[in-house]
């Protein structure tokens, strides 16, 4: 997977350069969902939160993603 560089957001610049530094940062964050979601597989596949001090998944999502249940 390539990462993406995200420009730094520049207060008024062309019509051109904004759509397309926007069409960027919307595919690293789309990127960046699709690896957190396959790292959370990880954490929850091999049940590394026990590793990391913590009883269940949800104990882990909310202490150190500080993730709501539902979320998890």
């Amino acid at each position: 997977m390539q990462n993406i560089a995200v420009d730094s957001f520049v207060f008024d610049q062309p019509a051109a350069q904004v759509n397309a530094s926007l069409k960027k940062a919307v595919r690293a964050m789309d990127q960046a969902r699709h690896c957190a979601v396959l790292w959370f597989k990880e954490i929850v596949e091999r049940e590394l939160y026990r590793e990391l001090g913590h009883s269940s998944v949800y104990q882990y999502a909310a202490v150190e993603l500080e993730f709501s249940k539902t979320r998890t």
